[in-house]
């Protein structure tokens, strides 16, 4: 693996073979906001396409999105094809974020935590080994007296031990407070390569905590966040998913169940993101959980996917 440069403010980057890239471009502050509309608005969340690209040999056309780890690849791309910098992936695991360095600090972009602006790390802002920032990010949602309350994208750069820490906070209606969702510690040395071997692709796809298979789609016109999910917990290939164990949750949080009014939304709004049929949505999760049934461990205990509401 390459690693950066171990003078943070310094923007070279050590390949590994001891020659050091050209500079990084100076960030651009409004590429990199056209970057992250572009990947928030077009390039939805879905777990189902890798299974089907390694497992399946079937690559769904872009409008159906991407995983977590190739939206942030995504992104990158978008940003290079409108003239911004190429970005370094650094890897936890099973999710990769992108990391723009140069001569003012490190910008961050991270689609799959819907964080409404980069974020822009600026060495000035140093307190410390750290340097901090946080962002807006979806979902907005409505609290009990009405008023509309965001998310928040919180990224910690710590110079002396070289990781960064992401941690992603959504308002929740029924604790009428914001809670963690999502956090992730990262390493600058981790950089991660594209395309992954199949063996640690296979290891990374089938991992206990990939407990459902999902649709996430933002529209962004109407601000509004609609998921398709099927658990996947239970699901083997002697007992294959069934559509009525589709559930849905809306923007709000809240969880409908196949069939329901609530779930008939959901799915027309995502489906209408994507821009196919909500019969295709359903029998793509179906199909992919059929996939995932080949080649998960038999012996694998998933953990039931929660149903309450945010």
């Amino acid at each position: 693996m390459g690693t950066i440069h171990s003078r943070l403010g310094d923007p070279r980057i050590n390949t590994g073979s001891g020659e050091a890239n050209a500079l990084i471009p100076e960030r651009t502050p409004e590429l990199l906001q056209t970057a992250l509309t572009y990947a928030l608005g077009s390039v939805p969340y879905n777990s189902a396409t890798q299974f089907l690209e390694f497992f399946d040999e079937r690559i769904l056309a872009p409008n159906w999105g991407m995983s977590c780890v190739r939206q942030s690849v995504r992104v990158d791309e978008h940003l290079q094809s409108i003239g911004g910098p190429k970005g370094i992936y650094i890897r936890n695991g099973r999710h990769v974020a992108s990391i723009y360095p140069d001569s003012h600090g490190i910008a961050v972009l991270d689609p799959y935590l819907l964080h409404k602006a980069p974020l822009i790390l600026n060495y000035e802002d140093r307190v410390g080994d750290c340097i901090e920032a946080s962002v807006p990010a979806y979902p907005v949602r409505i609290d009990d007296e009405g008023l509309a309350r965001w998310g928040k994208m919180r990224a910690v750069l710590n110079v002396e031990k070289r990781t960064l820490q992401l941690d992603y906070t959504r308002f929740s209606p029924r604790r009428q407070q914001n809670y963690l969702y999502r956090s992730f510690g990262l390493s600058l040395d981790e950089v991660a390569i594209f395309p992954s071997p199949l063996p640690v692709a296979h290891a990374r796809l089938v991992h206990p905590e990939q407990n459902n298979l999902s649709v996430r789609v933002l529209d962004l016109p109407r601000q509004a966040l609609s998921e398709v999910i099927l658990p996947l917990c239970g699901v083997t290939a002697d007992r294959p998913a069934t559509e009525d164990q589709l559930i849905s949750r809306d923007n709000q949080g809240r969880v409908s169940t196949a069939g329901s009014p609530g779930f008939d939304e959901n799915l027309t709004s995502v489906a209408r993101v994507v821009g196919v049929s909500a019969q295709e949505v359903v029998d793509i999760l179906l199909h992919t959980s059929r996939v995932y049934s080949k080649v998960a461990p038999d012996d694998r205990v998933l953990a039931p996917y929660p149903l309450m509401r945010e």
